[in-house]
């Protein structure tokens, strides 16, 4: 099944008495990975499926906020998103561009949102690994620019950012630092891309800003990063969101812990 038919087929099934409800692209991502309406995903299965919404506004209607439904053509189409679910009818479709997934007045791409210092082998390689959605291929973000925040516990204690190198090498030194001892998770908020293939982009030829996108940035930086408790949202025009892959070997000496434990 294409990525625009499942989609569909998503949407169609998600009712209430008569009328299709409106879905967030990242909900509609998980549905399509857990029913499995694909044979594969890809690193950036919620940036495919964004782009798809975004790019045909005749069947997918936004109403902001990443939340999306269908128009009356795409009920049109709902049957047969639902006859090739039938079939698992497949077919192939080329990576969207990035520069076509993007809003290019977006200043936060991507961004990682309290992620677990002891997650990060620092000692050996260190890289910052993340998926956008549970099934999807971890992608490597260790190259990516931009500001971090780091916490002890839930207080965040350093705001810094990293534009002439990556925020790893940052977090890298803060673990040598005056600051080693001081904090446990981190959040950071990137200003660089990430391709369909995984690949970092960087945007620096990219930005065509204006003053109420660089607001809506430095809001969501602040909500997301400081969690007031009267926010109830995010900035707005935000990227994506990535959440944390454990690095395998300290995912399996977590294991081999727990089972020493039981024995």
């Amino acid at each position: 099944m294409t990525w625009k038919d499942a989609i569909i087929y998503v949407l169609q099934n998600n009712r209430l008495n008569d009328s299709y409800r409106p879905m967030h692209y990242r909900d509609i991502t998980d549905l399509i990975i857990d029913q499995k309406l694909r044979d594969s995903y890809g690193k950036t299965p919620a940036d495919t499926v964004n782009a798809q919404l975004t790019t045909n506004k005749n069947l997918f209607e936004s109403l902001g906020e990443g939340i999306y439904r269908l128009t009356e053509k795409g009920e049109s189409f709902a049957d047969f998103g639902k006859q090739a679910q039938k079939n698992g009818t497949v077919n192939k479709e080329e990576n969207t561009p990035l520069s076509e997934i993007k809003i290019s007045k977006t200043l936060i791409k991507t961004y990682g949102m309290f992620w677990m210092r002891d997650g990060v082998n620092w000692n050996h390689n260190p890289k910052l690994l993340g998926v956008q959605s549970t099934g999807a291929t971890a992608v490597d973000l260790s190259e990516m620019r931009g500001i971090y925040m780091l916490y002890d516990g839930r207080e965040v204690i350093y705001v810094g950012q990293a534009v002439d190198q990556p925020i790893l090498k940052r977090l890298v030194q803060h673990t040598k630092n005056r600051l080693a001892t001081r904090w446990n998770r981190f959040s950071w908020f990137g200003i660089d891309g990430v391709c369909a293939s995984g690949k970092i982009e960087k945007i620096d030829n990219l930005i065509n800003t204006d003053i109420y996108s660089l607001a809506n940035a430095l809001e969501g930086i602040l909500i997301e990063g400081l969690e007031p408790r009267q926010n109830r949202r995010q900035g707005d025009d935000w990227g994506f969101e990535y959440y944390q892959e454990i690095d395998k070997e300290i995912a399996k000496s977590k294991f081999i812990s727990e089972i020493h434990k039981l024995i």
